[in-house]
Order: C-alpha cells, then sequence, then structure tokens
C-alpha cells in the first residue's frame, strides 16, 4: 500500500494590518526594522543532545516557530502554519577565548546575523545560535523578526525551554501548561465588539486638535540614520520613582507617560499631544491567553492634555483611568481606530512612539539552568522612539531618526528628560508651577535644504488614472496630485501604502499587493498595470477563470454534472501569476452535440489546451467522474511528448469497483452497523441519498425545465461514456489527494488501491483538509488550492520547468 502522505499547512492566516506594515517595510528597506536579535546568558551546563531536543519539542508545542510568511503571486500576503519543523542548531566553543575577545567576536556574530536578515519564507525563527563561554557559561542567539513574534512570546519560549529542558534532565513529566490556538485566538478576536471600540475612541478623541508631530517641526536631510542613547538610573533612583508613583497610585508606566506627555508639550509648545503605546494583546479574558506565542502586541494612540488646572497627581490618575478602559478594547487595530474617527489618511496620528516592556520573567524550578541578561531589541519607524525597560535600575533606550529629527532637538529632548527624571526624584512635593520652572520651551529654528526637484503636474488622461487621482488626493488630503507624482516623495509610509492599494482593489476591482509601490509608485505606473491589456483565450471546452500570469496553467477538469463554476473559489489562493481555467464538456447547454467517448472528449480538450500552453507541461486536476478523461488527455499528451501533472481530487479510479461483491458487502456491513447506532439517521440518509441519485433525476428528465433535462442528459451521456472507458496504463506519475474523510481502511482503501495499478512510475499520495463535498467551498478550498500549487511546484522544480 503507498503511503499517505500527511499534508504540509495546519493552518493558514492573513496578515494583521500591523504585520502588513511590518512586511512592507521589510521589502522596501535594507535596513529591516522588524529583524531583532533575541539574546541572554545561560548558566549551567548544557547537554547539547537535550537541548537540541527541548528546542524541537518547543517548535511542536508553539505554531508561531512552524510559522512562515507568503506573499509572492498571492492576492494577499499570509502566513502558514507548518505541521512539522526542526531547528537549525549551530554550535560554538569559545571557552577558551579571551572575555574581551569572546565579546568582540559575539558582536561580530550578531552584526553577520543581522546583515543576512531572516528569509520569512522559510523557517524565519528556527536558527539559533549556542556559543560556549567560560565557567558553564553560554550564550544564545535566535535571530527572530518582529512580523511574526513579540518580546512577550520569546519570553514565554524561553520560560517553557527552561521548564522542558529541566524535566527532560531530571527525568520528570513535563508540565507546561496548555495553550490555546491561534485560530481560537482570532476567532474570539473577530468576535468581540466593534461597537464597543469605535464608542470609546469617538470619545476619547472628541474635540481633538491638530496632534503635532515631529515630520513637521524640523526639515533636516544632511544626517541619516538613527542616534540611539541610553539613559540609566541606578538601583536608588529606580526606588525613589517606585515610591513616587505609589505615592500618587499609579503605575511606574503611568508615571512615564505623564513625564513624557510633559515633556513633548514643552517641546511642541501646546497642551495636547499624542503618542503611541505599545499594549501586549494579552488583556483579554480569553483563556490562557498569556501563553500563548505569536505576534499579538499592537500599537494604541495615547492622546493627553496637560491639564495644569489640577494637581500632578489628579492629572496622572485620569490617564490611568483612561488607560484601564483602553486596554479593555486593546483587539481595535490603528488602522480601525484612525477610521472610527475619521483621521486623515495620510497624516499619522502620532510620530512618537513610548515602549513600556513589561514581559513575563523566565523562571525555572529546578534550576538547572538559569537565564540572564535577556534582550529582545526593539522594532520601530517612528522619528523618536523612547523604550522604559523596568528592573531594579530603570533604563531609558531612546531612538531618534536623524533624517526628520536635528541635532539639536535630539539634544534637547535627552537633555531635558534627564532633567525632568531627575526632579521627579528629587522632590517630594511636585507641581506643574515647579516643571514650568525648571523646563523651559523648545526654541525651533527650521533648518532651511535645498528644495526637492519639482515634478511637472501632469493631469490624469484615462478612466483609470482619473479614478485612482480621486483616491490618491483624498488618502493624501491634497487638492491637487499628478499621475507623475511619487508615492513616497507625497509622504507615503507603510501603512498607508496598506491602505492605499486596499481601496485601490475594492473600487477598481483590482488584485494588487501594497509591494506593488515599491516599483510602481505613481498614478500613471499603477495604471498601466490596471489597464494591461490580456489576449484571453475562451473555447468551446475550455474557459478562463483566470487569464492572466507567467507560471504554468491549472486546467480544472469538471465533476459529473459537467459544471465547473464551483472552481472559481480557487483563484483566490492559487498563486496569483498561474492562469486557471475550466474544462467543460460538449452539451452542457446544448444536448444536440455531445461526445461519444472519454477518447473524442480528451482530443478535443487537448486542442484547446494547446492553443492556449503549445508547449506545455500541463497540469490537469480532475475530481468525481472526470477522472477518465484526465488520465486519457495524460496518456495522449505522453503520445505527443509533452509533460502531464495529473491531480486526482478524493476519487477513485474505476468507479465500477464500488459495486463488486466484496465491495457491497463491506458496504452493507457499515450501514448496518450505522443502522444498529443510529436507526432513524441510517435510514434517513439511506432514503434521501436513494432519492436524490435515483429519483430526482428520473423527474427532472420529464418534468424538469429545459436546463434541468439538459443537465440530466448530459449526466447520463457522461456516465455511459464513463463505464465504457478500458483504464489503460500510464507511462508516468500520478498525484492522488486524499481527505481524512475518505480514508477508513474498510471502505476506501480500494481508492487508493484502484489508482496504484495505473501509474507505471508511482502513485503520490497526499491527505488533504476537508470532506469530498467541500473542496472547494470556502473555508477549506484555502487548503485546496495551497496542496495543489504545492505539487505543482514541487512538479515544476522537478522537471525544471
Amino acid at each position: 500500500m503507498t503511503a499517505i502522505k500527511k499534508p504540509k499547512i495546519e493552518a493558514i492566516f492573513p496578515l494583521s494590518y500591523m504585520q502588513q506594515g511590518l512586511l512592507f517595510h521589510h521589502l522596501s528597506n535594507k535596513n529591516d526594522q522588524g529583524y531583532l536579535n533575541v539574546e541572554c546568558a545561560i548558566l549551567g551546563e548544557i547537554d547539547i543532545a537535550t537541548f537540541e531536543k527541548t528546542w524541537n519539542l518547543l517548535v511542536q508545542r508553539h505554531a508561531v516557530l512552524r510559522t512562515t510568511v507568503h506573499w509572492k503571486n498571492i492576492a494577499k500576503p499570509v502566513t502558514i502554519v507548518h505541521f512539522k519543523k526542526f531547528i537549525n542548531l549551530k554550535y560554538l566553543d569559545w571557552s577558551n577565548i579571551e572575555k574581551h575577545e569572546s565579546k568582540v567576536k559575539w558582536n561580530e556574530l550578531k552584526k553577520n546575523k543581522r546583515a543576512s536578515g531572516v528569509n520569512l519564507e522559510k523557517d524565519p525563527l528556527l536558527d539559533i545560535t549556542l556559543v560556549k563561554c567560560k565557567n558553564n557559561s553560554y550564550q544564545l542567539l535566535w535571530p527572530s523578526h518582529h512580523l511574526l513574534i513579540d518580546g512577550w512570546s520569546s519570553q514565554v519560549i524561553l520560560n517553557d525551554f527552561l521548564i522542558t529542558y529541566d524535566a527532560l534532565k531530571l527525568n520528570l513529566e513535563i508540565d507546561l501548561p496548555s495553550i490555546p490556538s491561534l485560530k481560537s485566538y482570532y476567532t474570539y478576536k473577530h468576535k468581540q465588539s466593534k461597537k464597543d471600540s469605535k464608542d470609546f475612541w469617538i470619545s476619547y478623541f472628541k474635540n481633538v486638535n491638530d496632534l503635532p508631530l515631529f515630520s513637521n517641526n524640523t526639515v533636516n536631510t544632511s544626517h541619516v540614520g538613527k542616534d540611539i542613547r541610553t539613559y540609566n538610573l541606578n538601583t536608588y533612583e529606580t526606588e525613589k520613582l517606585q515610591e513616587l508613583s505609589r505615592r500618587y497610585k499609579v503605575t511606574l508606566n503611568t508615571l512615564i507617560q505623564g513625564a513624557w506627555t510633559y515633556l513633548i508639550s514643552k517641546y511642541f509648545g501646546t497642551n495636547e499631544i499624542s503618542f503611541g503605546s505599545t499594549v501586549s494583546g494579552r488583556s483579554s479574558t480569553f483563556p490562557n491567553i498569556e501563553f500563548l506565542t505569536g505576534m499579538l502586541m499592537d500599537v494604541q494612540p495615547v492622546r493627553i492634555i496637560v491639564d495644569k488646572k489640577v494637581e500632578i497627581s489628579e492629572w496622572l490618575q485620569n490617564i490611568q483611568r483612561q488607560q484601564q478602559l483602553a486596554r479593555l478594547i486593546e483587539y481595535g487595530s490603528l488602522d480601525e481606530i484612525t477610521a472610527f474617527i475619521n483621521w486623515p489618511e495620510a497624516k499619522p496620528i502620532f510620530d512618537n512612539l513610548l515602549i513600556f516592556e513589561n514581559f513575563p520573567q523566565t523562571e525555572s524550578t529546578s534550576k538547572v539552568l538559569e537565564i540572564q541578561d535577556f534582550k529582545s531589541g526593539i522594532t520601530s519607524t517612528y522619528p523618536v522612539t523612547l523604550v522604559v525597560i523596568p528592573g531594579n535600575e530603570i533604563k531609558f533606550n531612546f531612538t531618534i531618526e536623524q533624517s526628520i529629527v536635528d541635532e539639536k532637538s535630539i539634544n534637547w529632548i535627552l537633555g531635558n528628560w534627564k532633567k525632568l527624571i531627575q526632579i521627579l526624584i528629587s522632590n517630594t512635593s511636585l507641581s506643574f508651577d515647579l516643571l514650568d520652572s525648571e523646563i523651559e520651551f523648545y526654541k525651533n529654528e527650521v533648518i532651511e535644504n535645498n528644495a526637492p526637484e519639482v515634478i511637472k503636474y501632469v493631469a490624469p488622461q484615462s478612466k483609470t488614472e482619473v479614478q485612482l487621482t480621486k483616491i490618491w488626493q483624498k488618502l493624501f488630503d491634497l487638492p491637487k496630485i499628478g499621475v507623475n507624482d511619487d508615492f513616497f516623495d507625497l509622504g507615503g509610509k507603510s501603512m498607508l501604502a496598506i491602505r492605499l492599494i486596499s481601496i485601490i482593489n475594492k473600487e477598481l476591482n483590482a488584485k494588487l499587493l501594497p509591494t506593488t509601490l515599491l516599483k510602481n509608485s505613481t498614478i500613471a505606473s499603477i495604471a498601466g498595470i490596471i489597464e494591461k491589456k490580456v489576449n484571453v483565450f475562451s473555447g468551446k471546452f475550455v474557459v478562463p477563470i483566470r487569464a492572466s500570469g507567467n507560471l504554468s496553467p491549472l486546467f480544472c477538469v469538471h465533476a459529473g454534472m459537467g459544471h465547473v463554476f464551483f472552481y472559481n473559489n480557487l483563484t483566490k489562493f492559487i498563486e496569483i501569476e498561474r492562469p486557471v481555467y475550466a474544462v467543460q464538456p460538449a452539451g452542457l447547454y446544448d444536448d444536440n452535440d455531445m461526445h461519444s467517448s472519454i477518447e473524442q472528449m480528451a482530443k478535443e480538450y487537448m486542442n484547446e489546451m494547446i492553443q492556449i500552453n503549445p508547449t506545455g507541461p500541463y497540469n490537469i486536476m480532475v475530481y468525481c467522474w472526470s477522472t477518465a478523461v484526465g488520465l486519457e488527455m495524460a496518456i495522449q499528451f505522453k503520445k505527443l511528448g509533452k509533460e502531464t501533472n495529473l491531480m486526482v481530487m478524493d476519487t477513485i479510479a474505476i468507479v465500477q469497483n464500488l459495486y463488486k461483491p466484496e465491495r457491497t458487502k463491506l458496504r452493507v456491513q457499515e450501514f448496518f452497523e450505522r443502522l444498529y447506532n443510529n436507526p432513524v439517521a441510517a435510514m434517513n440518509s439511506l432514503i434521501k441519498k436513494r432519492i436524490k441519485e435515483n429519483v430526482i433525476p428520473k423527474v427532472k428528465r420529464v418534468l424538469g425545465n429545459k436546463n434541468q433535462r439538459v443537465t440530466q442528459k448530459l449526466r447520463s451521456n457522461l456516465l455511459k461514456i464513463y463505464y465504457a472507458y478500458k483504464w489503460p496504463h500510464f507511462e508516468g506519475n500520478i498525484t492522488l489527494m486524499i481527505t481524512p474523510d475518505t480514508w477508513d481502511e474498510r471502505l476506501y482503501a480500494e481508492i487508493i488501491a484502484s489508482w496504484e495499478k495505473i501509474p507505471t512510475m508511482g502513485l503520490n499520495v497526499i491527505q488533504i483538509k476537508g470532506v469530498h463535498s467541500n473542496l472547494f467551498d470556502e473555508p477549506t478550498v484555502e487548503f485546496t488550492a495551497h496542496s495543489l500549487e504545492d505539487c505543482m511546484r514541487t512538479f515544476e522544480d522537478k522537471n525544471n520547468l
């Protein structure tokens, strides 16, 4: 018996709004801000075999570690969770190297890893380097990407590593909490009330004024790159700051938010400011959400008015109350929030980010190993980012984009932040008057630069250009945009690109990816793509579902009733560069001209397929009663010297075998078992099946309308020529895709056995999701499409096509 291949795909998920932005940035910038070097020190003696085994157990436990990202040649980018993956472990022994040299080599290793980046399409989270140092200490380097994993998740996984490693070394049971699936979490998130979120954010931004932005305040293109600076508090200073937060009955996070708000208000000279604040995505009541790993975190806008009419303590408490309410609806994405409040599409609601790290601590019961100095890196594309790392000694890390914020501003922000923190630490009685006396307003001086080259305005000419221009003008909130104006020169960023392409696809019925803008960043170039004319073939038998694309076409042959409309859903998930055609029989709409044999049918189908794809190869998918004609086409193409990839969808080769005496005996036995277990259901099923197969067709042939009569006559003819077919051997390979519902040792093993006898070069059996009747219905069709695409790619790679 041919071994069944398990499906390679466990789940498929669309990218979130933030993930799409990170993907766009990953593809459009050499310096990938989403790349993360997760690193830590591990104390204790490590057994390498146990270490590797532990990580592979974690790969099976955490779906995110088995996840890849795909965007090429598909309508929408997705993440795919694979059933089985293994880590790629590299072990280095530096135990004989001096500490200073080891540090240099470590920094060089991190630099090289960052330069190489991660391959999002192939095992992006499975590259682990373990370096042995002196005195039973090790350094772990784990390159990751923020598109897939957040800092909370990396801490959870490392904590699971300690527990699992301890258990394996001490021969104990691995005691880890159960974790929910990503699918169940996304389902839960989707069901949350949009109304509650919308009501909150409309109220939160009520009467909002024009919020200040760093990108509008200073023009400076003389410097590029990021200015990264740190400011660390000692233990005493940290305790004094924590003591202040306790005295004011607010969290340390709220105290820092208040301090940052005040400082930025002094910089911009306004009492109303905004910034982004990261949320963990784990504040909900969803069971065991704290153990789920992936990219769950998000960024929420924070709008605060410096209200000097109240005491600082009351002001901070008001901030905290608002943030607690916002956490209740943290499932809303930034694009939803801006849509709720009708914020201009092209204008950021904030452009500085405050990150207060609050990850779960790594902890092991047995203490075989100990983790220290955990670092996960920072991801930010904003002009100004402040990261607060709490602990016994609080650390403030600033990352500032020098092409947007000038050096004078950077020095003012850093210098006055230190001064402000020291004021909070040193004074037992705080007031806004005290702060105002110490922190002066920033005096901004706009730096003049060479004016950018002005592109001559070109008005839209075609209907498509007019439609695109209206969309661009609305999103950028500009009265006039020419067709040659560049998206990025206009101030377009990754999030706006996602929104722009989404609207274009919806209003112009296009299928563009946000990455289209990387090489086609003007209205004229995008219009050219949309207006591109394709010479579409449409024959009597072969009809296009999607005619464009550079890959070998997929030909989907009709089922038993002759219809092909149910194949339309495939194009949503098959690679966008692969043309898809449906093959329908003669007589579908006129009963005067039906095929007289499978051989005739195959010949006429092939004639039209060759017109579309003269040299091959031919990807042919057959389903239900089209198996015979698919096989005959494969045989005839082979005689012509053309390659064929025949894919059979969950169907027996020779249906007559279902009615052989031994098969009938098994079917009767199975029926009586069902009758014994549930008599009513068994009889109802039998009666409905007999009516559907025998009574309804006869009634339609006699009493039905013209279309029904033609359909039934066509069905009878297809069965007639199918039963007359001789089923010869095929000098090639065939792929059979079979559903778990079909796989039953007693009743359905013959499906595989029937096909094993036909191809002389072997039968590939792949288990797919779903049941026979819903393979091309959503959501199952997504898995069906990916299984077909995997099969076609494998065939093309094998044959160097």
